[in-house]
């Protein structure tokens, strides 16, 4: 019997990816950016799971990726990242394509087209629970903790995105193998649907097996009272929007998106509270990833009503909320 749980994806980028390596001058892909987006899209989902209960996601979070300290529990997913070099190329791109000139800020890229191995696995043995006196609590298996990874790569490449201008459609990845399963926007909602669906429910489930942390699960209840945004990006159908758009070429589309964003947020249509920006330095609460499709992409749009440096209220998501249909007729999924 193998002493390893362990399954390599073939990935193929669909976007420019605006990786630096040490020197910040040469894009390269790495584990980290990749890892960090897994783990964001980890924290989404245990957040409505616990009721957005910053701990206690962290708790289930150390178990299966480990902790962000260096005090911290090691993962028990140990992720690696291969390349070979006549498959990733890598070149020039502008970071700003609806502005001209040097504005239009060109940096290194890894390019679309380019392809990439990410192999996860872990040892074929359980995981100790202990307490703060180094006694045995409670034992799981690392296989559950090994299957949740997985859907967690999986949901990572079809709505999550890597490197810098990653929300608004920069740093898209697609899993080769899944590209002729995903023939159809019918067909790429369901998948959507069924990966959040299945990676909720084996989250539930490992909760659920460790004993000693069942009762973390409670129903979500979103902040009370004029507010009623989460803690933090949570995907719950209270406080989280996903929209499927329409074939396009990614390059026209990202252009189109950051141009039309521009617009809106000069005619105050769009507010900074909710899409980003640097005073205070904060993320958009808005994401868009890339799905191939033949020669084209299909846009993913996900859209958190959370909460903020700039502390938004409720009301002032509506408008962003309305932005992806509004921009390319994009159909909502109801999850």
């Amino acid at each position: 019997m193998s002493r390893l749980h362990k399954v390599t994806f073939d990935c193929e980028v669909i976007t420019p990816m605006f990786l630096g390596d040490s020197t910040g001058n040469k894009a390269e892909l790495r584990v980290p950016p990749l890892k960090a987006e897994m783990r964001f899209w980890l924290r989404a989902i245990l957040g409505g799971l616990v009721n957005q209960d910053s701990n206690k996601t962290a708790i289930i979070e150390q178990m299966i990726m480990g902790g962000i300290k260096d005090s911290s529990n090691q993962s028990n997913i140990h992720l690696r990242l291969f390349t070979k070099e006549d498959e990733v190329q890598s070149g020039d791109k502008p970071m700003l394509p609806h502005k001209s000139g040097k504005k239009s800020a060109y940096n290194n890229a890894i390019l679309p087209e380019s392809k990439f191995k990410v192999e996860l696995k872990t040892f074929a043995n359980s995981y100790k629970i202990l307490n703060r006196k180094g006694n045995i609590v409670a034992v799981v298996s690392k296989k559950s903790m090994f299957d949740i990874s997985l859907q967690l790569f999986e949901l990572t490449s079809l709505i999550g995105t890597i490197g810098q201008r990653s929300n608004r459609g920069f740093g898209s990845f697609n899993i080769i193998k899944m590209n002729s399963e995903l023939v159809g926007n019918h067909a790429i909602e369901n998948r959507i649907k069924a990966t959040i669906s299945g990676l909720s429910n084996k989250l539930e489930l490992f909760i659920r097996s460790t004993g000693i942390y069942s009762e973390f699960l409670s129903n979500f209840n979103i902040n009370g009272g004029h507010i009623r945004v989460s803690k933090w990006p949570i995907v719950h159908s209270d406080c989280f929007k996903i929209s499927i758009g329409n074939e396009t070429k990614w390059d026209l589309f990202i252009e189109s998106l950051m141009r039309n964003i521009h617009k809106e947020l000069k005619d105050k249509k769009l507010l900074p509270k909710v899409l980003g920006g640097f005073k205070p330095r904060q993320g958009s609460t808005m994401k868009v990833s890339m799905i191939k499709a033949g020669d084209n992409v299909v846009p993913v749009f996900t859209n958190f009503i959370c909460q903020t440096a700039l502390k938004p209220k409720r009301k002032d998501y509506q408008n962003i909320l309305n932005f992806p249909v509004d921009f390319h007729n994009a159909k909502v999924i109801a999850l």
